[in-house]
């Protein structure tokens, strides 16, 4: 089916596409409630209890909630001139930028906290499935379903056109697909079971094992393609982005300041700043380390500083104000009386070279980033204490993607077990069997420092112990 497009702009500068099965009029304009552009963006705030970064959206406390028919934002535009998000027209599927997003790609500058912050660079677009505000998924037609497909397809074609979204695809798809087969799985058996559908398949001679072929195939297909991302796609990916923050922070060296918060990517220093407020600093701490003995061989305090980039010289400029140090004796840095006490400077200026940032930057990618070729040769050439956990690594990309025949094996009797039609149950079940692969393999890449309790065989526990019970399952139901 061929598939046509518009691409309109809305008045507050937001995109709006429209896909239809049909050439669409070029006259359509694009209407929006809104006038004027939105000016606030979402930032990201590191939750130091739940070691994990929040979304905080202020802007999303005014967003549209439950209006009553009248007032539908996602209608179609009615004549008598009230703006809604949507256009009057022959297109099927619209897609337009969320007006209330909780991430943007032209997020700016995260405010200065107590904690670490962020902006919170994304995107966020609604699709729409159909100009029937009152229908739903169930009721459209086939064509229709085909084209909501392929609109899919294309904003997904769209997005991974952002170097920033691309890069993180790959590990999306490493967890959506074993679990989307799981829950498909899930609520296709359950939904044939409930509706007697087996019973009649089997009366006419078709058995369970016959009716499961096509899944056993459709298993091994994604679990090559989720081997394919695991092991060669996702640390590709990874280290893309990794170099691609890393292009960013060499382009503006400003972005690695925050406020309240410990810099310790420069080789040699370790810079506490209270707070930040565009390149002015507050309650500096610089403490200049000694690689010998790993003592901060200068500590110096100033009240207030500010940071000035100089990329021609490959160096960044720390202007401090009201400084005062303490240094201690290059010869006998342990002996206190030889401290140097009390110098207080007016104004000066700390260079910084990047050059060793650069350097340090590039020879430290994380585990996950390396290749399989990489992690080989750590593996026989690398530390000892690190073994454990380059086998850990190892064994983990090549034993996840086996989950998806795990949750095909133990998935088909779930849902002819459960016999239920339910689009809820199905979720339910399958968010169940995910959690509990899932700590598996969370526990075994907490432990992958452990060499005794072998982390690298408990990654493949879940897949055993599913297939194992899958197996009994299956052939108990194929006995029926």
């Amino acid at each position: 089916m061929h598939m046509h497009t518009l691409a309109l702009v809305k008045p507050d500068g937001r995109e709006l596409t429209l896909y239809s099965r049909r050439p669409m009029s070029a006259e359509i304009r694009a209407p929006s409630p809104f006038e004027g552009p939105l000016t606030e963006t979402p930032h990201l705030r590191f939750h130091p209890l739940r070691d994990e970064w929040v979304t905080y959206a202020a802007h999303r406390q005014d967003r549209t909630f439950l209006p009553p028919p009248e007032y539908n934002p996602f209608a179609v535009t009615r004549a008598d001139g009230t703006q809604t998000e949507l256009p009057a027209g022959d297109w099927d599927v619209a897609v337009f930028d969320n007006r209330f997003p909780a991430f943007d790609l032209a997020a700016r500058d995260a405010p200065s906290l107590y904690v670490p912050t962020r902006p919170a660079t994304g995107k966020c677009e609604v699709v729409v499935f159909s100009q029937d505000a009152a229908g739903s998924l169930a009721s459209l037609p086939l064509d229709h379903l085909e084209l909501l497909l392929g609109v899919w397809g294309d904003r997904t074609k769209c997005l991974g056109e952002s170097d920033s979204i691309a890069y993180v695809l790959p590990f999306s798809l490493i967890f959506t697909i074993p679990w989307g087969l799981l829950t498909a799985i899930l609520l296709v058996f359950g939904r044939l079971s409930a509706d007697n559908e087996l019973i009649a398949l089997r009366a006419n001679g078709v058995s369970v094992t016959r009716v499961c072929l096509p899944l056993a195939i459709l298993s091994v297909i994604s679990t090559v393609i989720c081997l394919w991302l695991n092991v060669d796609v996702a640390p590709a990916a990874q280290e893309k982005l990794r170099s691609s923050i890393f292009d960013l922070a060499t382009q503006n060296p400003i972005a690695l300041f925050g406020g309240d918060q410990v810099i310790d990517q420069f080789p040699g220093r370790k810079i506490y700043v209270g707070k930040k407020e565009g390149n002015k600093l507050e309650n500096i701490i610089v403490f200049q380390m000694d690689d010998r003995t790993s003592l901060p061989i200068r500590v110096m305090h100033a009240r207030t500083g500010m940071l000035e980039t100089d990329l021609p010289n490959k160096r960044l400029l720390l202007h401090l104000y009201n400084a005062r140090y303490q240094e201690r004796d290059a010869r006998e840095p342990y002996n206190l009386n030889k401290m140097r006490d009390g110098i207080s400077l007016a104004e000066g200026t700390l260079p910084i070279s990047l050059d060793e940032l650069y350097e340090k930057e590039k020879k430290r990618p994380s585990r996950s980033a390396l290749s399989l070729s990489q992690l080989l040769d750590q593996l026989k050439s690398g530390p000892k204490k690190e073994r454990s956990a380059t086998r850990t690594e190892l064994n983990k990309r090549f034993s996840f993607p086996f989950s998806c025949v795990a949750f095909a094996l133990i998935g088909v009797p779930l849902g002819i077990t459960t016999h239920r039609r339910e689009t809820s149950v199905g979720f339910a079940v399958g968010l169940i069997v995910a959690i509990f692969y899932f700590l598996f393999i969370i526990i075994a890449d907490t432990m992958r420092a452990n060499a005794k309790i072998h982390p690298e065989l408990l990654v493949w526990f879940p897949n055993v112990l599913f297939i194992f019970l899958g197996f009994i399952l299956f052939r108990r139901l194929s006995k029926q």
